[in-house]
């Protein structure tokens, strides 16, 4: 039978539950939610000169982070390509950090969802999401991806899940939607998890460093 209202996160590695984790050469494909659902590291520390790649390919998420224990959440050394709705989804109350990393062939690379404070409560925190040398590649020419994708219906489609994700208007690749820090968490599950539920947040910055972006025509 199809589960209508099956909200559960399976991801091929779950760390949720452990702060300041450390992934190295660790390989996911073919999820049916999430890739990697963790909480990162923490962003404290330095990046590693040459990080031994995670990789997350084929799965409907490739990178969750829905909540951290950190201030600031380190995303280091990932090659995300080819999956289905995002390649990284953020939506903790905490500040991102992506570095060392390829997203590629993903419907959008980079979802970042921030969580400070609400805005009717005038208060102000210091919030950002940061991508340093990050490649964002579009639409590999050589891909198949698009005709494979006409006979896939991932469970998680159907009506009453929030899964359905942002698009662009005639079914482009989106690189990364630049943030607005909301100022409480969205309507996840029942909502989508792009859709805001509250006014954004009061404060916070975006910075993009050393950051290349190709094939998205």
């Amino acid at each position: 039978p199809v589960e209508h209202d099956n909200y559960f996160v399976d991801a091929c590695f779950d760390s949720s539950d452990s702060d300041d984790v450390s992934l190295k050469r660790n390989r996911c494909a073919g999820s049916e939610r999430a890739g990697f659902l963790t909480q990162g590291a923490d962003g404290s520390s330095k990046p590693e000169e040459n990080p031994e790649l995670n990789v997350a390919h084929g799965c409907l998420w490739g990178v969750w982070v829905e909540r951290s224990s950190n201030d600031v959440v380190m995303l280091d050394g990932f090659l995300v390509w080819q999956n289905y709705d995002y390649g990284m989804i953020h939506s903790a109350a905490s500040s991102l950090l992506v570095t060392n990393t390829v997203l590629a062939d993903n419907q959008i690379s980079a979802m970042p969802l921030p969580v400070g404070p609400n805005a009717l409560s005038h208060e102000f925190k210091e919030t950002t999401v940061h991508f340093k040398d990050v490649l964002f590649y579009g639409r590999n020419p050589n891909s198949n991806c698009n005709e494979r994708k006409k006979n896939v219906s991932p469970c998680a489609k159907l009506k009453g899940i929030g899964y359905h994700k942002v698009e662009s208007g005639k079914g482009g690749y989106i690189g990364s939607i630049f943030p607005g820090v909301l100022g409480g968490k969205t309507g996840w599950p029942k909502k989508s998890i792009s859709d805001p539920m509250t006014y954004p947040a009061l404060h916070g910055h975006t910075i993009f460093e050393n950051v290349a972006v190709d094939m998205f025509n």
